[in-house]
């Protein structure tokens, strides 16, 4: 049977796992076609094993006939009953040295264990990188993860959480010398395309280690779903921190999408404008706040 012929009817069958099966035991012209699309996708979860991520790295070795074919890999830890999930740089770096098309990577609900060596590094090109509740312990072991590939097309990060609360120094606090570590663990010529932000603890910290990394000059999009605390009153200066993260941004950046939350009471108005002074002249931006109260003006010296 002509392969363009098995490649359309595999294509029809699209994600169905029970008929790529089926397809599989035709005969050996389908077994390759399909078993590549067949193993696309791959969902390790955690749960209560402790050794989950462990034994999908023994699997990998053991099927180096399907490694090729995987382009989705989604890694789910933890669960509200059990404290696993827990993943290492080394283990991190070996998994994705063994998945050469990689293409969507996503960690959820994980804790993130540093390695002391980071030579060999499997830097590689992601269309999408989802981070989403990831307890670290600082803000370098953040980067660690992005120096292990080239660009990330998307860069998706929700709920960072810190297992010291001193970890996150406020940026008086952060040594020049940490500056330096942060921009050289990154490969040179990093590139971020789109950038999407939420829910991060120590957030102002967080935005001002972040605006010293140099992919933030080339970003295209930048969408800030909800970065700020409810309510914004209790971090005021978090606005001028964000409007320096803006101004820091390159000629490259075409989108920026901005969600703030409600602002209960007392909100000095003169912070707005400060923040919308840092905006360009942008083809698109969306600036969402949701005033649930008056806001007060500041009292007149």
């Amino acid at each position: 049977m002509p392969k363009e012929l098995i490649d359309m009817v595999l294509d029809c069958v699209g994600r169905d796992v029970p008929s790529l099966k089926s397809c599989s035991l035709v005969s050996r012209e389908w077994l390759d076609p399909a078993r590549r699309r067949l193993f696309q996708t791959f969902q390790v979860m955690s749960g209560r094993n402790t050794r989950s991520f462990d034994a999908f790295l023994v699997f990998l070795n053991y099927a180096q006939g399907i490694c090729a074919s995987v382009q989705e890999l989604h890694l789910t830890g933890f669960d509200t009953h059990s404290h696993s999930g827990v993943i290492s740089h080394y283990l991190f770096r070996t998994i994705l040295d063994q998945l050469p098309s990689l293409q969507t990577l996503s960690i959820t609900r994980c804790y993130w264990s540093p390695s002391t060596g980071y030579s060999g590094h499997a830097l590689k090109f992601l269309r999408k990188l989802s981070i989403r509740t990831l307890f670290l312990f600082d803000f370098i072991h953040f980067v660690d993860i992005l120096s292990l590939f080239s660009s990330i097309e998307e860069l998706d990060v929700c709920d960072i959480k810190w297992t010291d609360s001193l970890a996150l120094s406020t940026p008086a606090e952060t040594p020049p010398h940490d500056i330096k570590q942060y921009v050289t663990r990154l490969s040179p010529g990093f590139r971020v395309g789109e950038l999407s932000i939420e829910n991060t603890e120590n957030f102002m910290a967080f935005l001002w280690c972040l605006k010293e990394l140099p992919f933030m000059q080339s970003l295209t999009t930048l969408n800030i779903r909800k970065l700020f605390p409810d309510p914004l009153d209790t971090h005021p200066e978090g606005v001028k921190y964000f409007a320096e993260l803006l101004r820091d941004t390159g000629p490259t950046l075409l989108n920026c999408k901005i969600r703030l939350p409600q602002m209960y009471g007392y909100w000095e108005i003169s912070e707005l404008p400060f923040m919308c002074r840092s905006f360009r002249v942008l083809p698109a931006y969306h600036l969402d706040a949701r005033i649930v109260r008056k806001i007060r003006r500041p009292l007149m010296s």
